[in-house]
């Protein structure tokens, strides 16, 4: 408890906690309702359902968050203590959220109950840091705080790994795959986004730039990517050449 506050007229007892949280406490019954509520440190990540726009989910210290747009109010919240959420995404279906932590483990829920369905272990040996699906749901990329992309066989019983891609000499910071599904591209901190092919499970394009990448995704087409990093500039990029089209 942090800062109580009465309000006399209908005998609430407001209290805000260090968790970022506001309670209502009926003074009569003692019963506390949530009122307001947020993660209490940076968020990492957002991610919307495929099609649909009335919920999102969040990443961040501790918990991934699944929020209704309309209300503003948390629906679900999922807790893995101690550890810290850097990636979410819903599963093409829907019927999955897929979170990425630093404890170098990759770890899927439902969405309505936020019940565990599956958790690969150990992806990455310094923490996972990115991730993405492909449209059916079968194939997950994963970048890794050591630089790895790794490609996932994913099934209901068993999640295997495919391949592991050496290209980046520094943190993936994020990972997109195309619209239809045959590439992946990630981004690094090393200056450099990488174009993968997701048949052959080998580099087809890289692009490089004075920056820290931090962010990457194709347009709606496929035919251009889109970076950003801490140069402040936001690039467009040709898929097929690499060649900068335009800051």
């Amino acid at each position: 408890m942090e800062s109580p506050s009465m309000r006399s007229e209908q005998r609430l007892l407001l209290v805000g906690t260090r968790t970022s949280e506001i309670y209502a406490i009926n003074v009569a019954t003692f019963s506390p309702i949530l009122v307001v509520t947020c993660h209490r440190c940076a968020i990492n990540d957002i991610a919307f359902p495929s099609g649909m726009s009335g919920v999102f989910a969040t990443a961040g210290a501790g918990d991934v968050r699944v929020w209704s747009l309309d209300s503003c109010q948390e629906l679900l919240r999922i807790v893995v203590p101690n550890f810290v959420c850097s990636a979410v995404l819903f599963s093409a279906d829907g019927k999955s959220i897929v979170s990425a932590w630093n404890d170098g483990n990759i770890r899927a829920f439902t969405p309505l109950t936020g019940r565990l369905m599956y958790c690969i272990y150990s992806t990455h040996n310094k923490g996972t840091s990115a991730l993405d699906m492909t449209h059916d749901g079968r194939t997950l990329i994963s970048g890794g705080c050591e630089g790895q992309v790794r490609v996932w066989d994913i099934k209901p019983e068993c999640q295997s790994l495919k391949k592991v891609l050496k290209e980046h000499k520094s943190p993936v910071s994020a990972i997109q795959v195309s619209p239809n599904d045959t590439e992946a591209v990630s981004a690094g901190t090393d200056g450099s986004c990488i174009i993968w092919d997701l048949l052959s499970l080998s580099r087809r394009q890289v692009m490089y730039a004075n920056t820290l990448f931090m962010c990457v995704c194709f347009e709606p087409r496929g035919c251009q990517l889109l970076s950003g990093g801490t140069d402040r500039r936001v690039a467009y990029w040709e898929a097929g050449s690499g060649n900068l089209a335009r800051e």
